[in-house]
């Protein structure tokens, strides 16, 4: 970071963890801030994505989540080419291995825990503690976006509130802090109502199959909100 010259001091940076949803979480919230006339950079698994003097540079990636000096070399050439902003994803492996370390994040985003990964880490609490090391990065005062309902966001909540996080609820019923209702599912994708964080019932649209890109949809918007992006 210092050889670089902390970029990450001069961005608004926002990591995403959780087991399944973290790739189509972090391009949705990139198109979003995109569309809030923002400059993003985008790393994860399908690549990275910086912003250039003549345009968007696309890099190969190799992890899910760049080590610590390649975390900092791309926030810096994205820097350099006029970027405001970033969003990435952050594996539980990564956040092990310290691949964040050196990192400030305005938002960190807990999306859910299936099993997986065990032949790592051994078990599904030294998982979660895992994904629980996001809080770790976040500045003191930013925002922890956590889905759902039950044990594990509830846990992940609790882990965020006593690192000092503002924690924001994302769920597909009543009770969360953003929350999507009336949800109906076909062939061209999902309708349903958007409460909260500014939206007083908005119709929303998304041309994408499944509720599990609805929770993904809603998690992504409400990153976005918390990076600067307004409602409309």
């Amino acid at each position: 970071a210092h050889v670089h010259g902390h970029p990450a001091a001069s961005l608004a940076i926002a990591g995403v963890t959780g087991t399944n949803g973290k790739t189509s979480v972090c391009h949705l919230t990139y198109q979003l801030l995109a569309a809030a006339g923002k400059a993003p950079a985008l790393l994860g698994t399908a690549g990275h994505t910086l912003r250039g003097t003549t345009g968007p540079v696309h890099l190969e990636a190799s992890h899910t989540t760049p080590d610590a000096a390649a975390v900092q070399r791309l926030l810096a050439r994205h820097l350099r080419g006029g970027g405001d902003c970033a969003v990435m994803e952050a594996s539980s492996h990564a956040l092990v291995q310290g691949r964040l370390a050196g990192m400030r994040l305005q938002v960190g985003a807990f999306t859910n825990l299936t099993r997986e990964h065990l032949d790592y880490h051994r078990s599904m609490e030294r998982y979660a503690e895992a994904k629980a090391r996001l809080w770790d990065s976040v500045l003191p005062g930013g925002h922890a976006v956590i889905f759902g309902t039950g044990s594990v966001s509830d846990d992940m909540a609790e882990r965020a509130l006593v690192r000092g996080l503002q924690v924001l609820r994302v769920t597909l019923e009543e009770g969360g802090d953003l929350v999507a209702h009336g949800l109906r599912l076909d062939e061209r994708g999902a309708c349903f109502g958007l409460r909260g964080m500014g939206f007083d019932d908005v119709e929303v649209v998304l041309p994408l199959r499944g509720a599990h890109n609805v929770e993904n949809a809603l998690v992504a918007t409400a990153i976005a909100r918390c990076m600067g992006a307004s409602s409309e």
